[in-house]
């Protein structure tokens, strides 16, 4: 493909060529149980365009990207960390999930307006897991 960094120019297009790219890789990661990393960014003095990027390839799925310096890593970890409320809510449903199936022995459960079930809970723990990766503590109730 005819760049080296995916920014605004890209997807503000008519059309976006890495939708199918970065659909592709994901999918090949997962189904082969691996954590999937966006590359670098290669305009490293522009962070925001870095932040727009990160943004991207966090809403496709993806863990995390590469950091070619510490003010990236800064953006990167903001970015791929989830919020203090998606954490704290994945936890919950974690353990709305577990109630639900070993105790009330059901396969799914309404939580909230969402039904959750084990996708739902593979989810959230990845969730509870990038946040522990990161520091994260669940808040007090």
């Amino acid at each position: 493909m005819p760049v080296t960094t995916i920014d605004e120019q890209i997807h503000d297009g008519p059309s976006n060529p890495f939708s199918y790219v970065f659909a592709k890789i994901l999918m090949a990661g997962r189904a082969n149980g691996l954590h999937v990393i966006d590359g670098p960014f290669l305009k490293v003095r522009d962070l925001e365009a870095l932040r727009f990027a990160a943004t991207i390839s966090f809403s496709y799925g993806f863990d995390g990207k590469w950091a070619l310096t510490p003010d990236q890593a800064l953006i990167l970890n903001e970015v791929y960390s989830p919020s203090q409320e998606l954490f704290d809510k994945s936890y919950d449903i974690l353990d709305a999930y577990r109630e639900a199936t070993e105790h009330q022995h059901t396969g799914a459960l309404m939580f909230g307006e969402e039904m959750i079930d084990e996708a739902s809970a593979k989810i959230a723990n990845s969730f509870v897991a990038r946040g522990e990766r990161s520091g994260m503590k669940r808040s007090e109730k």
